[in-house]
């Protein structure tokens, strides 16, 4: 597979959950629009990786609260 392709199930469209916990805070929502896409990728990936229902709820708080933060994603 070369860089321009990606497999069908992958996927850097916010997913559903993640937008409206954006449209409720517009400081997170605007930091994350001035973002590159790279790190858009990266808060996108994280959240959606999350196998259990608890740990992707988990992840969307934390992210916004780092977005409205001005904070990017950062290792741990």
């Amino acid at each position: 597979m070369n860089a321009a392709e990606k497999p069908d199930n992958i996927s850097f469209e916010p997913p559903e959950d993640f937008r409206n916990a954006l449209n409720q805070n517009e400081k997170a929502k605007e930091f994350f629009g001035q973002l590159a896409p790279t790190y858009q990728k990266q808060f996108i990936g994280w959240i959606t990786v999350a196998k259990r229902q608890e740990t992707k709820e988990e992840r969307l708080r934390e992210s916004v609260q780092l977005l409205e933060k001005g904070e990017k994603l950062g290792l741990r």
